[in-house]
């Protein structure tokens, strides 16, 4: 056996190759050594063992989920993603942050300067409040705490604080005059200390006067937009930040008839930020159509609209609205012609009548009859269509792209084809020796690639493949080194999970296309170690009997992949995430992960 060693030692040439027996997982795979010399390049020998001195995956992010049933206080529960650096010897604690309590009251007396409307100290002219208090953590999607209030002050206790536990707060009120309303505010950037307690000093309402204005063309029946709502929303989540406005009866222009104008005043609220600079202009403009009217909702940036405002007015131009469309269709499978039963799912890609920096869309679904036909109307444009077959692990989903003309009104003979599922194919060598009894996972999930708004610094996180499902098999090497995976087409993280104590094999971002996908042969990775225990740092240690270290807790590790397919350090430079490594503390808050030393191709 030592001979096996020393050949891997020495990158295999002489052909032989060491075998990671699941019988020594439960010591930690390791490669036995005296020196250095002994150990493969970017490893040092420490302890009799080789360990990575240059991590592929140096930095990670850690979800930490705690069992609700847990004896661990206010953790109970509790969900964090946290940053951290893989331990370079193996070693190192997880240490959960403090929690704190946090307050946020409003002050609504500056906004009665200057206004006919009275909102006394005591607040008699708010009829209701709502608040939500925000913790994006690292990236949005992947964790996100929200608390909630219905009165002023409103006090959110056992909140995580300290430096990087920032929040966001979003209030609304209602008021008991309704022609006093109040925009809501949005205040980002409120760090949680002892006790802490943000007083909103409620902003007196900006104002921005609009002119929406419209032009007819061949490609487009509706002109009059009366009705139509504007209002202010947020860039990340679309919440509302002004009181909305319906637009009135259109004036034609004098210089030429056919233009229409719409004449619209909004007030809002900026994004506020509490304990630093607050963004500039981040807020969007947004134009809905009346409820139940097949048209699309266009958004532009309030910084890119107000840098051609000539006049009081803020022009905003609307080409022109698509006109809806009826379509009738079916629904059936690829190999056989049979009809489907199956939601679809329409999703605008882009419309040509949208000015440049102008974003409109327009997202609607139904359903195929047992007969396979279905009819849905949608507005003229390019559409992502998704048909998400029941799972009888024969058909798989279906993503396509429409144009849809803007004539005839109505269209008939769409096919949508489902195709059956396809296929990943892999073997992996040697170096996998499991017991006869034992076997591994393959499972093959939609990639989530990573979306970085500069202007508000969130990153959030969106899957790549719409309508994908996640698709698992058992795999045993000793019987059969190959497998095979039944999946959707689609951009998929393929990992195969081995018996505890083993590293996981992690092939991220593949695009499997419709029939055979073979994988390039995998080989087990080095082990990269990491011992320790899950602990906080309680101000009263006696206050529970697991106070100190939080036993049975679940971690999953997540890498930040970069467009190269590089591990990085930071969201601001990933593309996308992947899951690494899993496991869960013990009874006395230990726990032992081992995380692969790189990505398999």
């Amino acid at each position: 056996m030592r001979a096996c060693e020393l050949a891997l030692v020495t990158f295999s040439l002489l052909g032989c190759s060491v075998g990671i027996s699941s019988e020594s997982s439960t010591a930690g795979v390791s490669i036995p050594c005296s020196t250095s010399k002994e150990c493969p390049a970017n490893m040092v020998c420490t302890e009799n063992v080789c360990r990575a001195s240059q991590l592929a995956i140096p930095h990670v992010l850690i979800d930490v989920s705690v069992p609700a049933s847990t004896n661990a206080g206010q953790y109970s529960g509790a969900n964090f993603v946290l940053p951290a650096d893989v331990p370079a010897l193996g070693e190192a604690d997880i240490v959960l942050p403090e929690f704190d309590s946090l307050t946020v009251d409003g002050n609504f007396a500056p906004v009665s300067n200057g206004t006919s409307c009275d909102y006394s100290a005591d607040d008699a002219g708010i009829a209701s409040v709502r608040v939500e208090a925000t913790h994006r953590w690292l990236v949005d999607g992947l964790e996100r705490t929200v608390f909630s209030a219905g009165a002023l002050p409103a006090v959110f206790a056992g909140v995580p604080a300290g430096i990087g536990y920032d929040y966001e707060a979003y209030v609304s009120v209602t008021t008991v005059d309704p022609n006093c309303q109040l925009p809501p505010v949005l205040v980002r950037d409120i760090g949680v200390s002892a006790d802490r307690a943000l007083t909103l000093e409620w902003p007196v309402p900006k104002s921005v006067a609009l002119d929406v204005q419209i032009l007819p063309s061949n490609s487009a029946t509706t002109t009059d937009l009366t009705g139509w709502l504007l209002d202010v929303v947020d860039p990340v989540e679309g919440r509302s930040l002004a009181n909305p406005a319906l637009l009135g009866s259109p004036i034609a222009d004098a210089a030429n008839p056919a233009l229409l104008h719409f004449h619209s005043t909004i007030k809002y609220n900026p994004i506020l930020s509490a304990d630093s600079s607050p963004p500039v202009a981040t807020e969007v403009i947004r134009l809905q159509p009346p409820k139940g009217m097949v048209a699309p909702t266009y958004y532009v940036a309030m910084s890119g609209l107000t840098l051609f405002a000539t006049t009081t007015e803020t022009p905003l131009n609307i080409n022109a609205v698509p006109a809806p469309v009826t379509i009738s269709g079916r629904v059936e499978t690829a190999d056989l012609a049979q009809p489907l039963q199956a939601p679809i799912t329409f999703l605008s890609t882009g419309f040509n009548v949208s000015n440049s920096g102008y974003l409109a869309e327009y997202s609607t679904s139904t359903q195929s009859d047992a007969s396979g036909q279905f009819q849905v109307t949608l507005p003229a444009g390019q559409y992502r269509v998704l048909v998400v077959p029941a799972g009888d692990g024969k058909h798989g989903v279906l993503d396509t792209n429409w144009s849809v003309q803007a004539t005839p009104a109505n269209q008939a003979g769409r096919l949508l084809q489902v195709p059956g599922y396809s296929e990943i194919r892999g073997r992996i060598d040697g170096s996998l020796q499991l017991s006869a009894s034992d076997s591994a996972t393959v499972q093959a999930t939609p990639s989530s690639s990573l979306l970085y708004d500069k202007a508000s610094q969130i990153v959030a996180i969106r899957n790549t493949s719409p309508g994908v499902r996640t698709a698992s098999a058992l795999f045993q090497p000793q019987s059969n080194p190959e497998f095979s995976l039944p999946v959707d087409s689609g951009q998929l993280d393929i990992a195969l999970q081995p018996p505890p104590g083993l590293p996981w094999i992690v092939s991220p971002g593949h695009k499997i296309v419709a029939g055979e996908n073979t994988l390039p042969n995998w080989s087990m990775p080095i082990a990269v170690p990491w011992s320790g225990s899950l602990r906080v740092t309680a101000k009263d240690p006696s206050a529970s009997p697991n106070a100190q270290a939080l036993p049975r807790a679940v971690l999953r590790l997540y890498a930040l992949v970069d467009d190269q397919g590089k591990a990085v350090d930071s969201p601001n430079a990933a593309t996308s995430l992947v899951e690494i490594a899993e496991g869960r503390t013990l009874a006395d808050g230990s726990f032992q992960l081992k995380l692969p030393d790189r990505f398999q191709p």
